[in-house]
């Protein structure tokens, strides 16, 4: 009799404790997606000498930030290296030029044609939505490395960030904080 009691007393927990499981509280996000602005890691320094005092310039730097997307469809469904030129991260470019923010297009000199051609630092963020998903929202961060413009003259720069998800939402957009990148040495 004991025995049968305990077993019910087992069982009423294990019953209880399945029904509290599968009530997990999920948490609700905008539709669109939203991000915001963790920080910038710069490296991969350079010395240069300039009117007899010596510089450390950062040639790249990691960028990450926060996002979170209520309907879960960040990211691009294909392989990474068939995305069909669709960008959903956007990053523009900007240098602090005699106190005025200056949007800076980027180009370079392409030898086979012999022009110049524009540049980005847009990109790709591959699909983000895990399986079990169900069109539920997804959180996380995103980490991107960026190559800086090293022809630049101006030693202070920031970034204007975006993305978009597969329905075309466009996110919230964040500017990062001044990013100083050459530091006298």
């Amino acid at each position: 009799m004991r025995t049968k009691s305990f077993a019910n007393i087992v069982i009423f927990f294990v019953v209880l404790l399945l029904i509290f499981s599968r009530c997990r509280k999920t948490e609700k996000y905008p539709v669109e997606p939203v991000i915001a602005f963790q920080k910038f890691t710069p490296f991969d320094t350079v010395t240069q000498h300039l009117n007899g005092q010596t510089y450390l310039y950062f040639m790249r730097g990691v960028l990450q930030f926060s996002f979170t997307d209520g309907d879960g469809d960040l990211g691009v469904e294909t392989d990474s290296n068939t995305t069909g030129g669709f960008a959903n991260l956007f990053i523009t470019y900007y240098e602090i030029q005699n106190k005025d923010t200056v949007q800076v297009p980027m180009t370079y000199y392409d030898n086979e044609t012999h022009t110049y051609d524009t540049m980005t630092y847009n990109s790709v963020i591959p699909n983000l939505t895990p399986e079990y998903a169900n069109g539920n929202g997804i959180k996380g961060e995103i980490s991107d490395t960026l190559f800086l413009l090293s022809a630049s003259s101006y030693d202070t720069i920031m970034f204007e960030v975006y993305v978009k998800d597969r329905k075309e939402h466009e996110s919230n957009h964040f500017f990062t904080p001044y990013i100083v990148r050459r530091i006298k040495y």
